[in-house]
């Protein structure tokens, strides 16, 4: 960023003298209407000065503590016009100065790709930590994760867009590009966490590839669940597994413990909210205690896997990748298969609306579906760049309906 858009100095000298120009005009009584505890400060300075000339024009004795009431009420209200007159001129000189940063800041491509370490999610994230005063020690999800990105080959930034200058789809070999040791794949473990010498105690192997809440109780146990599941009780002393128990779906949450008629209760609320769109998450709120004999009902079946059934991809190369920057733009947050499809958000490549046109311009751009949350573009896309989008969906439908199993969905 240019030195033009450094933060506006707050004894700025031309805005000082401006402001102080400004304690003066301000006393206008239109103007001190706008504010109506300091116009009434002001009607009584004007009643209090008369006063005082008039006593002074008389030459009545004791006219000093008129004076001093005089002086603080027009200083009261002079200092808070100026005061407001400061924040006035400071707001208008930061505004010139973002204004002129939108022209003048320049952005330097660092190079064609990178990594970030930890990844998006973060080393640990939001998940609550818990301490034992018994054993010394903090329980917490350590989360060991990266992200690799490639610079965009043609990137054009586009108004209300996520203008982020990335390829997407990332290329699969980009972490061989940039010949990379990270993890490809976050794996989150238990780590107990000695904070008084700093070090490790123990730590779990991989439980899957999101953190988790821990709760450390004072009968030694520390209890955690895992995206893959399973909600599990370890010794808290040394990470020892001592009982465990299939959740049906993911376990983030941090579980919370409670008593009850003089029995001990765990308490933990269930539900991934990353499942592969369509799959049931399972959302409930599960509590055990010692001799508990109630069972989970049987999961419910998993529906069966979606088939790509994809048009032909008909459209020129130049369409299709005009529809990539469009998707990069408009749609990869919520619809990249590889960075969303968060539970809520279909893989476009399965969407049956890519066998008409009609139907993909009544969802993105007449919000056909926008009571199930789908937005409509309207105003945003065109016909032709909402068409641009759905050619290329059907090229990366029909690229995965032709490739190996183990690469497709």
């Amino acid at each position: 960023m240019t030195k033009e858009t450094s933060r506006v100095a707050i004894w700025n000298w031309s805005i000082v003298t401006r402001a102080i120009v400004d304690s003066f005009t301000k006393l206008n009584p239109r103007t001190m209407m706008k504010n109506p505890v300091m116009f009434v400060v002001e009607v009584g300075s004007v009643l209090t000065t008369i006063a005082l000339v008039r006593d002074i024009a008389f030459g009545r004795p004791g006219i000093g503590f008129e004076l001093q009431i005089t002086f603080w009420l027009w200083l009261t209200v002079l200092f808070a016009n100026f005061a407001e007159a400061m924040a006035e001129g400071r707001g208008k000189a930061q505004a010139d100065t973002l204004r002129k940063a939108r022209t003048e800041t320049v952005a330097n491509r660092l190079g064609p790709g990178g990594q970030v370490q930890p990844g998006g999610q973060g080393a640990h994230s939001w998940h609550p930590f818990s301490y034992n005063p018994d054993t010394g020690l903090v329980y917490f999800s350590a989360i060991e994760t990266s992200t690799a990105v490639k610079t965009a080959t043609n990137f054009v930034a586009r108004p209300m867009s996520a203008n982020v200058g990335l390829e997407f789809p990332m290329p699969p070999t980009i972490y061989d590009e940039l010949k990379s040791k990270a993890p490809r794949v976050a794996e989150s473990r238990l780590v107990a966490w000695d904070p008084v010498h700093q070090r490790e105690v123990w730590r779990t192997g991989v439980l899957g590839n999101i953190g988790g809440g821990t709760l450390s109780t004072a009968g030694g146990l520390v209890f955690q669940g895992t995206n893959k599941g399973r909600f599990v009780a370890y010794d808290a002393r040394n990470g020892k597994e001592l009982w465990s128990i299939e959740a049906q779906t993911g376990v983030v949450a941090a579980p919370s413990s409670f008593e009850l008629g003089g029995e001990q209760y765990i308490a933990e609320e269930v539900g991934y909210g990353l499942a592969p769109y369509g799959i049931s998450n399972q959302s409930r709120l599960l509590v055990f205690k010692l001799g508990g004999a109630a069972k989970l009902p049987p999961a419910p079946p998993q529906p069966p896997k979606p088939v790509l059934n994809p048009p032909p991809s008909t459209a020129s190369a130049e369409t299709i990748e005009a529809g990539h920057q469009q998707f990069a733009s408009h749609c990869a947050m919520c619809h990249e298969t590889a960075y969303a499809n968060r539970a809520v958000f279909p893989d476009l490549r399965y969407s049956p609306a890519l066998n008409s046109a009609e139907a993909f311009n009544a969802i993105v751009l007449e919000g056909a579906l926008q009571t199930a949350g789908m937005a409509s573009f309207k105003g945003r896309m065109t016909v032709d760049e909402v068409q641009s989008v759905r050619a290329y969906v059907i090229e990366r439908a029909n690229q995965a309906k032709s490739a190996p199993p183990t690469a497709g969905r």
